[in-house]
């Protein structure tokens, strides 16, 4: 019986050894930096600066960079803390998470590899475990996507979900410049013939697809404060709240307020 007590203590220790391992990996500095390396062995084309924290308890992570030929990005700060309360539960839930000095670059699409194949339209949408964040901070992010540039100073919001609903709480967002890429001679050339084509023709009703949303939701309010869009007509927004619901085929506005110097609206719908 010698034997199966050596067999018994040596699946003890492996588990001991499994159980730090593992502890090490997620609740020390040690464990972030084995991740990193992880990542960066993983994708040749990403890099890490510094990190601080841990993978469970809270983590930063600053001066991430990722360039290949199609498209180049640039992250200051990334932090993510995780709510420890929900890891012995089928729930996924983020304490906080935060991106700070974003560039991101992509001035051509990447090639395809294969060609896209039709897909039938998804009817519903429903996530097998409830995911909840209680706060989301995107600050001070650059876009240049394809010429279409996008960017704003701040941005925060929460939200949960649970099956097939959506949850959108108080959500701010500040000082967004929008400028779109130029048309191109040929589409404006297609545009003005299009144009001509619809003159001609009889003026006929217009009947709209039926559009069923794949996840209910609620919007506790989305506010956008200033707003630019750029062009050869420049428009600017001070002021866009919206609160609303929707399920299936309805959609409910309980607020719509918009204050631009063109004009101020104040509206509600269903």
């Amino acid at each position: 019986m010698i034997w199966v007590k050596r067999i018994a203590l040596a699946i003890l220790a492996l588990l001991l050894f499994l159980v730090i391992a593992v502890a090490v990996i997620l609740y020390t500095p040690a464990g972030l930096k084995v991740a990193s390396w992880g990542a960066q062995k993983a994708l040749p084309a990403l890099s890490i600066g510094t990190t601080k924290g841990s993978l469970l308890s809270g983590f930063q992570v600053d001066d991430v960079r990722y360039q290949d030929s199609s498209m180049n990005l640039a992250v200051s700060q990334l932090n993510l803390t995780l709510d420890e309360r929900c890891l012995l539960t089928p729930e996924i839930c983020i304490s906080d998470l935060g991106v700070k000095g974003v560039k991101f670059s992509m001035p051509t699409l990447p090639p395809a590899t294969e060609p896209e194949q039709p897909s039938e339209p998804v009817a519903e949408i429903s996530l097998p475990v409830p995911i909840k964040i209680d706060k989301i901070t995107l600050d001070n992010i650059d876009l240049d996507i394809l010429a279409n540039k996008v960017s704003w100073q701040h941005f925060t919001t929460a939200a949960t979900v649970v099956g097939s609903h959506v949850t959108l709480k108080p959500t701010d967002w500040q000082n967004i410049k929008l400028a779109l890429a130029p048309a191109e001679k040929s589409d404006k050339a297609n545009a003005k013939s299009v144009t001509k084509v619809k003159a001609k023709s009889d003026t006929t009703a217009i009947t709209l697809p039926d559009v069923v949303l794949p996840m209910s939701f609620d919007i506790e309010r989305f506010t956008i404060k200033n707003f630019e869009l750029a062009g050869k007509t420049p428009q600017k927004v001070s002021l866009l709240e919206l609160i609303a619901s929707g399920k299936g085929s309805e959609v409910n506005v309980e607020k719509l307020q918009v204050n631009a110097p063109q004009a101020d609206l104040n509206a509600k719908h269903k």
